[in-house]
C-alpha cells in the first residue's frame, strides 16, 4: 500500500464526525481479557488488527493464533512506528512489560511473545488496502463507539460495512468496546453467505452501550 494515500487520506478525514478517533489505549492481554473463552477457535488463518495502535493487541492475538498470518493497521504513522519497535523489543527480548494475566478458564492459553504480527501498515481502515474476504477474522479493539457515536447515521453504516467486507465467509468480526468506559463490551458476528448472525454478546446495560450495540446490529445482521 501507499504511506502517501494513507497520509492524504488521514489530513482529510481524521475527525470524530468521520468515525476516527484519537485515542491509544493499547495493552497486551487486552483481547483475552474482554473476550475470554469466547475467542473463536481460529486456525492457519488470516486475522487483522483494526486500529491497532501501538501494536500490543497485534502481538497478543499472534501469540493467540500461533499458526496464522497477523496483520496490523492503523492510520497514525507514529503510532505504527511505535508498533514496529514494540514488535522488534518483544521478538529481541521475548517478554512484554505491559503484560497481563489472561482470564481464569481461558482455552486459548498460551505463553506470552512465542511470536510475533507478520505485518503492521500505515492504513485508513475505512479504505483498507485490502481485496474484501480477506480475513477469516477482523478484530476492532474498542474503536467502533466512535463511529456510531460521532457520524451521522447513514455515515455509520457505511463505515461498519467497510470493515464487514474484509471478512470471508464462515469468519468472524469481533468488536469490543460499546462506549468509551465499559471496556470489556463485545459482540462477535459470524458471516453467512448473506450476512452477519450474531455469534457472541457480552451483558450490555447501559444506554449509550445498547444505542450503539443497536446500530451495529442493524448495519450489519442478515435480513431475514
Amino acid at each position: 500500500m501507499e504511506h502517501t494515500a494513507a497520509s492524504k487520506c488521514f489530513a482529510e478525514t481524521y475527525t470524530p464526525e468521520k468515525g476516527y478517533h484519537t485515542a491509544s489505549r493499547c495493552y497486551y492481554g487486552r483481547v483475552a481479557e474482554t473476550f475470554g473463552r469466547n475467542l473463536p477457535r481460529i486456525k492457519q488463518a488470516r486475522i487483522l488488527d483494526f486500529g491497532c495502535s501501538i501494536g500490543w493487541t497485534t502481538i497478543e492475538l499472534a501469540n493467540l493464533y500461533p499458526d496464522s498470518s497477523v496483520i496490523g493497521i492503523d492510520i497514525r504513522r507514529y503510532s505504527i512506528l511505535d508498533a514496529l519497535q514494540n514488535r522488534d523489543r518483544t521478538k529481541k527480548e521475548g517478554i512484554v512489560a505491559e503484560f497481563r494475566d489472561i482470564l481464569v478458564g481461558n482455552h486459548l492459553v498460551y505463553r506470552p511473545c512465542l511470536k510475533t504480527p507478520d505485518h503492521f501498515f500505515i492504513a485508513d481502515g475505512f479504505h483498507a488496502p485490502f481485496k474484501a474476504e480477506t480475513f477469516e477474522a477482523v478484530f476492532c479493539m474498542n474503536n467502533i463507539y466512535y463511529i456510531v457515536s460521532h457520524a451521522e447515521k447513514q455515515l455509520a453504516t457505511e463505515r461498519l460495512n467497510q470493515i464487514a467486507r474484509l471478512v470471508k465467509p464462515g469468519g468472524f468480526l469481533l468488536i469490543s468496546g460499546c462506549s468509551t468506559d465499559l471496556e470489556n463490551d463485545y459482540i462477535i458476528l459470524k458471516k453467512r453467505a448473506q450476512g452477519f448472525v450474531q455469534h457472541k454478546i457480552s451483558v450490555i446495560k447501559y444506554p449509550q452501550s445498547k444505542r450503539c450495540l443497536e446500530i451495529i446490529l442493524n448495519s450489519l445482521l442478515r435480513k431475514n
